[in-house]
């Protein structure tokens, strides 16, 4: 999990405090528990500098779900290749007026009204985030053709799969999975080593892709990038540091599970 408190944002010169955003945030999180499931289908959110709209983008990063990030300018909506079909859009209610091209270009779309006061938001004044965030940019980039770079493991996102590995799983996070199911990008895993002083940087063939079946797709991925890891961790294993040095919720959640 990802710990995160939202910035202080000053708006028509009043300022609002970060803990004050993040109540806000934490009162729309409970609103939106029931209505939110983990899915692979995205949602969609307005970032905009509005206490609201900051707010939302944070209750939102709370959910296990794709998160695409848009901008307030309708023009970057009309020229940007178009969202999926079944992307639901959230508005904060001050940015109620997107709403009408929201639904001209067939998104689904969920104007919230000033959420009612949360006794957890009374109290807490940080969120804690799975970090499963797709951002507008990355995804528009890769459906232009360009290269993303991104982290496969580490501390933040909601887990992929795991991989059995020497001293314990690595955790596969599923980030990058989610872009390449959205954009059909091909995934071509990066591996480096320190030789000496030299960095040595090794670009495997893409991972493969064609399978329609998602379950089958993941398992598909988990096989090579498998093989990759075990390879890795035989030749380098004074190198592997993300099994040497475990973020602190993989280490807790590995000790519950052999105690169990």
């Amino acid at each position: 999990m990802t710990v995160c408190a939202p910035p202080p944002i000053v708006f028509q010169r009043k300022r609002w405090s970060s803990d004050e955003v993040a109540r806000l945030a934490l009162a729309w999180r409970d609103a939106l528990d029931e209505q939110l499931e983990p899915s692979d289908a995205p949602v969609a959110t307005v970032l905009a500098n509005h206490p609201e709209a900051v707010a939302l983008f944070f209750a939102l990063s709370c959910f296990p779900l794709p998160l695409i990030v848009m901008p307030p300018e309708l023009r970057g909506w009309r020229s940007a290749p178009a969202l999926p079909a079944s992307t639901r859009l959230f508005l904060a209610p001050a940015l109620r007026p997107l709403a009408p091209e929201a639904e001209r270009l067939g998104l689904e779309v969920t104007v919230l009204s000033s959420p009612a006061d949360s006794p957890r938001a009374r109290e807490a004044t940080f969120l804690t985030s799975p970090g499963v965030v797709l951002f507008y940019r990355a995804r528009r980039m890769l459906l232009d053709g360009k290269t993303v770079s991104m982290m496969a493991d580490g501390g933040s996102g909601t887990e992929a799969f795991r991989v059995p590995l020497p001293g314990g799983p690595a955790f596969i996070r599923s980030g990058w999975l989610t872009l390449r199911r959205q954009t059909g990008a091909p995934v071509l895993p990066v591996f480096t080593h320190l030789e000496g002083r030299a960095q040595i940087v090794r670009v495997h063939p893409p991972l493969p892709s064609g399978e329609p079946d998602p379950a089958r797709d993941l398992e598909a991925c988990r096989d090579v990038l498998e093989r990759l890891l075990v390879d890795y961790l035989r030749r380098f294993p004074e190198q592997c540091y993300s099994l040497a040095f475990r973020p602190p919720e993989d280490a807790e959640l590995l000790a519950r599970e052999r105690g169990a």
